[in-house]
């Protein structure tokens, strides 16, 4: 009698139980991960220099420009995105750099840049573009390990068969 006590206070005390009407996410991969940050970096880039040709100028030189600028901005943290985390510290640091060559262009508009402001600013974008790629690559394994961690789902339900009673542990691994 005991034992259907127990039996009942953890059937009635438990969440219960409810299949899931889809499958649990499969676990993101590193390779792809990687793969993925490579083809949005070179893909546009590539693909911009191949339509535009030796000679480009004007309207298609600026749209090929704007195109790569972009491949190289938000491209390497596209493997990021794959993993569900959309904004990285990586992106924060090449949008700065990207702030900076958008902040030299303006002040030219004004008035003329000597060359010691060109190439500290210039030195200043390449340096803050590839700390956030190294940046993006280096933290991209923790990334995806996290995905990975967070879709684990485990429940403790209750059992019960003719010679015992306890606790089991279910769930997608």
């Amino acid at each position: 009698m005991g034992r259907l006590l127990i039996v009942i206070a953890l059937v009635v005390g438990s969440s219960h139980a409810r299949a899931e009407s889809e499958p649990p996410p499969k676990p993101k991969s590193l390779l792809d991960a990687y793969l993925i940050s490579v083809a949005a970096t070179t893909g546009p880039v590539v693909a911009s220099m191949l339509l535009l040709g030796d000679d480009a100028r004007g309207t298609p030189a600026t749209i090929g420009g704007v195109i790569a600028t972009t491949a190289l901005v938000f491209g390497p943290s596209a493997g990021h995105w794959y993993t569900g985390k959309i904004w990285t510290t990586g992106l924060t640091l090449r949008l700065a750099g990207a702030g900076v060559i958008g902040g030299l262009v303006v002040h030219e508009q004004f008035a003329p840049l000597d060359i010691g402001t060109l190439i500290v600013g210039g030195l200043a974008a390449v340096a803050l573009w590839e700390t956030g790629v190294i940046w993006d690559a280096v933290t991209l394994p923790s990334a995806v390990g996290r995905y990975n961690r967070e879709r684990v789902r485990f429940a403790m339900v209750p059992f019960a068969t003719e010679r015992s009673t306890g606790l089991a542990i279910a769930g997608s691994f």
